[in-house]
């Protein structure tokens, strides 16, 4: 299992909110003042989440908020900020004391205009949207942070999952939408057609146990109790960098292990839902000036939780590489895979070199061999390499000298033409020594390149001379040994 440290955040998330440290001084030393307000709905329950903006910034969407509501409605706003944008994911103000409203379309948000010291907003939930907030049973204490949710709607046959790696600032609450499944990113419910009323709702928060909730019954605001249980695995994440990490991708098993708890900072961690087994987590975190650091910690769990102890992140270690032919020229048609031992190559990431046959990655585990394999080549170049902070460049050379190689396609006796050719039979390139935006293919359909001396498959999609679909054609030539090398290669079409 993976795990990536991020950068630490405020209470609720978002900039603005009441863990907003005290106000700044002034230029001449006098603290500013601030007007002060709370955000409830209409049967007073606060409302955490919302934000206020300058007017004139909300448009783009992008805008940082100059003030928002934390997880007791409060807020505050500097004084002179009198005339604010009011937003919230999924309330709408219909109600403003010590301040005025204007009007607002549909689809926009509304203006405040703030006439007082003190401001009570009221806020009404927009329809389609139930919200759940998980409730400690033994403490009767709301859980307000919610990072690390894990949500999945269960239907006969299979489940839907999503996670919530950051805490969205809602004060705990939990958007659901009421009688239906979520949409995806393109708006539709991934694919799935199912009855609702079949549905249950499974909220896996770390520390707590799962709540399960029947579909059809998740309407309006509502808590469920759900008590603490201890985890399966703790330990401490430590580093000895004096400053804390910038954000890293989300935490995230690497198995298809249903782990809860994966450490996304510095500091304790508890992981929950861990079956019995032998088990290995790596932690990375990326501290400023992109140096990233590492730690790993194999363990063995049998029923009793398991201590991991200290976790320290240490430098991460580097493998360099550069790939040159027999006279020390960069090979432009080689890319590089690292991967570790145990590893499949080709699943492995792929490193493009540069104008200068170079390529590097600088964030594996110091002081293991990992192998280094260089494609794109006639064969494979391969070397073990140990991963190491102050890597120096490992050469790849191939035994030969680059080659200058003219070759044209053909298809039915015609050349074949790049994309954007307009004078030859059109075809799009599926296989060749180098992708389009590395290779020179000219308009009356010849590639010319510097490739080592070997064989190489070209193929295109091209339309026959009968006419009809796309068809594939393909062929094959050897590049000899030489200074230059030009010819002609009439692809057949496979598959006859």
């Amino acid at each position: 299992m993976d795990a990536a440290v991020g950068e630490e955040a405020g209470a609720g998330g978002k900039p603005g909110g009441e863990a907003e440290d005290a106000a700044e001084a002034t230029a001449a030393g006098q603290a500013e003042r601030f007007l002060e307000g709370v955000c409830v709905l209409e049967d007073g329950t606060p409302l955490a989440g919302v934000d206020f903006h300058a007017p004139w910034k909300i448009d783009d969407g992008r805008s940082a908020p100059i003030g928002s509501s934390g997880a007791g409605g409060s807020f505050r706003l500097k004084e002179g900020e009198r005339t604010v944008r009011v937003t919230h994911p999924h309330a709408r103000l219909v109600q403003a004391e010590g301040g005025a409203v204007e009007p607002s379309e549909e689809g926009t948000w509304p203006v405040l205009t703030i006439a007082g010291s003190a401001l009570r907003l009221v806020f009404r939930d927009r329809p389609g949207t139930a919200h759940v907030r998980l409730v400690n049973a033994e403490t009767n204490e709301p859980v307000t942070d919610v990072a690390g949710l894990r949500m999945a709607w269960h239907f006969r046959g299979g489940a839907l999952t999503m996670g919530v790696p950051d805490d969205p600032g809602l004060g705990g609450w939990i958007p659901i939408p009421e009688g239906r499944l979520p949409e995806t990113g393109g708006g539709d419910r991934a694919g799935v057609e199912t009855d609702p009323a079949g549905v249950e709702v499974e909220l896996a928060m770390p520390g707590y146990e799962r709540a399960r909730l029947p579909l059809k019954d998740v309407r309006g605001r509502m808590q469920v109790a759900v008590r603490p249980v201890a985890p399966d695995a703790k330990g401490v994440v430590l580093t000895f960098h004096e400053t804390s990490p910038s954000g890293g991708p989300p935490a995230m098993p690497k198995a298809r292990v249903s782990v809860l708890g994966l450490p996304a900072d510095l500091g304790s961690f508890g992981l929950y839902g861990l079956p019995d087994g032998t088990w290995e987590i790596e932690v990375s975190a990326i501290f400023p000036g992109n140096e990233t650091r590492r730690g790993r910690r194999a363990f063995e769990r049998h029923g009793a939780p398991v201590d991991l102890g200290t976790i320290e992140l240490k430098p991460a270690g580097r493998v360099a590489l550069r790939v040159v032919d027999s006279a020390g020229e960069a090979v432009p048609q080689a890319w590089a895979v690292v991967v570790r031992p145990e590893e499949d190559v080709d699943q492995g990431r792929r490193l493009d070199l540069d104008s200068g046959g170079r390529a590097g990655v600088g964030d594996l585990e110091p002081g293991v061999g990992h192998r280094v394999v260089v494609k794109g080549l006639p064969r494979d170049l391969e070397q073990t390499v140990v991963a190491a902070a102050d890597a120096k460049p490992v050469e790849f050379r191939w035994p030969e000298r680059l080659v200058s190689c003219r070759i044209t396609l053909l298809v039915d006796g015609k050349a074949v033409a790049n994309p954007d050719g307009r004078t030859t039979i059109p075809a799009v390139v599926q296989e060749s020594p180098l992708p389009r935006d590395r290779g020179a293919w000219r308009g009356d359909g010849t590639f010319e390149a510097r490739l080592v001396p070997g064989a190489y498959r070209f193929s295109v999609l091209a339309t026959p001379r009968e006419g009809g679909d796309l068809a594939l054609f393909a062929g094959e030539v050897t590049v000899p040994s030489g200074d230059a090398f030009e010819t002609r290669l009439e692809l057949e079409r496979s598959g006859r």
